[in-house]
């Protein structure tokens, strides 16, 4: 290459890596993380960067006790790392942090706009990277405030992929430094992230094809050499961190004794019986070939059913049953409104729901299902390419991971960015054969991806709110303490007060454990609620006016009617007049006032029914009319907001609170909405329009 065009290239890679790095930053002007997960990881990473050693026990999670951290290692001195060298410059950890996940993120697209260049061409793969960069599925897990492992892992992912492909086009010395090369970069991408185990099982299904691939042709390759090398050395560093999660056990287990001795066992196989059966009849060999494939899966199907079950199944995690998994919005298999928001160039500039042909245009402006059908066509005529070969298993085990959740979107976009670069290149390609404006096209396409990715990201906010900044700011000002939470909140605590939590969403999900929290926030008797409390030695509940919208979890979690155990919100629809009095009528229900009582009720045939209870707050105590004497009447209590409740998914000022009976007298009702009434060992200590905050016992 001429040294102006390697300037040329250099120039563009490095303006679409400013590009994609000033979006990921958007979200640094917020004072907050993102998120929930990224608070908990926050403190312990802090924890680290202050001269203290990793701590293998959280003492934050699963009060009293602690928990082990779940994590690998590596997931915290990302973020450490780089405080040490940026330290120098006066930045503080907070905003170090911040930044480790953006830089992560643009330094992924090098690695893969190396592997589509190789596999391609420069301009394909320009193309691929500028998708990548503005992708929502990929951008989403490496904005600034956003810290999670896969954000990392992704990077060492493709760099590993990249140096691997390289170990097959060199000699001898070179093949083995890249091939380590391969395999320093799988075990650091074992070190940031638990998931180690989806590029693994890449690697081990493109060498046993491309094996195949070799055999029928009778060629020389360091495949085999590179596979044991790279994966190999990947394994023993992995092997050799702190790994504790029990699933992460589960897939170094498995890794160790099944997938990796057998993709060795195959690949050696088929290389020592390569050259000593060349003189067969190409029928022979295919014979001799699908007999010793028979006799492997047979083998792996009847040594290790278990492994094969946990692979297609993502060892539970994704397919289980568990009410709590079934809580995670991010493990439910992606529907195609998804499959738009997250993959289509114009996802964001047009609602879904407003599609005229969704199932059509769904496939079309996500451009990887167009790709996809042409790299199979490349593949049909290439068969013995193993760049493509590699890029097919990629993208349909990445397709296949996303297919069970939409978590693993992130995952998926790099192969299927390069996908959708592939179809726009043979798009200008073919056009510019008979168009010479073919160009504006490509450009037009792009610049349709960079303008959705640019407002996708104008669109991101931290999920916690000021209020609940604020009330964990006061709680900080408190003496330390157990705290009784919701588990989606014990990393906001934690993380910002630095108290530790009952639950959290990291080392804290527990799932007895939230089952026993989640039964004693139903609990309407104070004394069973207090054996709880004391079990936990908890001294503070923070209870958000949040969970309303939590309460579908909840019962999920706790086998309840999701249809009995819910709270329903009823926004003001204006007044109407019902007999000679003005209500103001909010669904079903009319509110008006009787002299000095307000009363809450249904008409049905012409007659009112009352409610039997009905609370508001006046100047921030709770009021309480009673009607448990008339009849007929509705069971159950309604509780009207003042503007003294904030709830942000819902964001409506004027709205009403039905209560049913099952839920009114229970202690969640009573810190929710009536400042701990009924619970004398509950003292409000601080309140704003979302968080309560109540100090338990003396």
């Amino acid at each position: 290459m001429s040294s102006r065009k390697w300037a040329k290239e250099t120039s563009i890679l490095f303006a679409i890596l400013l590009v994609a790095f000033a979006l990921r930053m958007s979200t640094y002007k917020y004072p907050y993380l993102m998120a929930y997960d990224p608070f908990h990881h926050y403190k312990i990473a802090e924890y680290i960067s202050r001269g203290n050693p990793f701590p293998e026990i959280w003492n934050l999670s699963l009060y009293p006790k602690g928990a082990k951290i779940g994590e690998p290692m590596g997931l915290y001195y990302v973020s450490v790392f780089l405080y040490k060298f940026l330290k120098v410059f006066g930045a503080s950890f907070f905003s170090i942090f911040k930044l480790s996940t953006p830089l992560f993120g643009v330094f992924t697209l090098i690695p893969i706009y190396l592997i589509g260049k190789k596999i391609f061409n420069y301009k394909t793969s320009f193309f691929s990277i500028l998708l990548l960069g503005f992708l929502p599925a990929f951008s989403y897990r490496t904005f600034s405030g956003f810290y999670r492992g896969d954000g990392f892992s992704a990077f060492f992912l493709a760099a590993g992929f990249y140096f691997f492909l390289c170990s097959f086009d060199s000699n001898f010395k070179r093949s083995i430094l890249f091939s380590i090369g391969a395999g320093i970069s799988f075990g650091l991408m074992g070190l940031v992230w638990n998931g180690f185990m989806f590029g693994f099982v890449i690697l081990s299904l493109f060498v046993i094809l491309y094996s195949i691939v070799l055999y029928l042709k009778a060629e020389k390759s360091w495949i085999f050499l590179s596979y044991m090398i790279a994966a190999g050395l990947g394994i023993v560093i992995i092997k050799y961190s702190i790994m504790v999660q029990p699933h992460a056990e589960e897939y170094i287990r498995d890794l160790i004794k099944y997938v990796y001795p057998a993709s060795l066992a195959f690949t050696g196989l088929l290389e020592g019986i390569k050259y000593g059966t060349t003189r067969f009849e190409v029928k022979l060999r295919i014979t001799i070939l699908a007999l010793l494939l028979l006799a492997f899966l047979g083998s792996v199907f009847k040594l290790a059913p278990d492994v094969v079950r946990n692979l297609l199944t993502g060892y539970g995690l994704v397919r289980a049953p568990s009410g709590f998994l079934q809580t995670i919005g991010e493990l439910q298999p992606p529907t195609l409104k998804a499959l738009w928001e997250k993959y289509s160039i114009i996802s964001h500039l047009i609602d879904f729901n407003k599609l005229p042909m969704p199932e059509a245009l769904t496939l079309l402006l996500t451009l990887f299902p167009i790709g996809l059908l042409l790299l199979l066509r490349e593949l049909y005529n290439q068969r013995d390419n193993y760049l493509i070969i590699f890029l097919t298993v990629w993208v349909l085990a990445s397709l296949f991971l996303f297919k069970t959740a939409l978590r693993y979107a992130f995952l998926s976009s790099a192969p299927l960015a390069l996908l959708g670069g592939l179809l726009i290149y043979k798009v200008e390609e073919k056009a510019m054969s008979r168009y010479r404006a073919a160009p504006l096209l490509t450009v037009f396409i792009l610049l349709l991806a960079v303008v959705n990715g640019t407002v996708y990201a104008s669109q991101q906010k931290p999920h916690i709110t000021p209020e609940w900044y604020d009330a964990l700011k006061f709680l900080e000002t408190q003496d330390e303490g157990g705290v009784l939470t919701w588990w989606d909140y014990g990393s906001w605590i934690q993380g910002i007060a630095g108290f530790p939590t009952v639950l959290d969403t990291v080392n804290g999900q527990n799932v007895r454990r939230m089952e026993e929290i989640g039964k004693t926030l139903l609990e309407d008797n104070e004394s069973e609620v207090m054996k709880v409390i004391s079990k936990y030695q908890l001294r503070y509940a923070v209870i958000s006016v949040d969970m309303i919208g939590q309460m579908t979890n909840l019962d999920l979690i706790l086998g309840l009617n999701t249809e009995k155990y819910q709270y329903p919100i009823l926004s003001s629809t204006g007044p109407r007049k019902i007999g000679g009095t003005t209500a103001e009528v909010y669904g079903d229900f009319y509110v008006f006032k009787d002299g000095e009582n307000i009363i809450v009720g249904k008409l049905r045939a012409d007659k009112f029914y009352p409610v039997e209870k009905v609370y508001t707050k006046i100047q921030g105590r709770p009021k309480a009319w009673v009607y448990t004497d008339v009849d007929p009447k509705i069971n159950g209590a309604v509780y009207i907001s003042k503007n003294d409740l904030k709830i942000p998914q819902l964001p409506i000022d004027n709205f009403i609170i039905y209560v049913p009976p099952v839920l009114e007298n229970t202690l969640l009702s009573s810190l929710m909405l009536f400042n701990g009434m009924g619970f004398e060992d509950f003292k409000l200590i601080y309140a704003n329009s979302q968080v309560r905050i109540y100090q338990i016992g003396g």
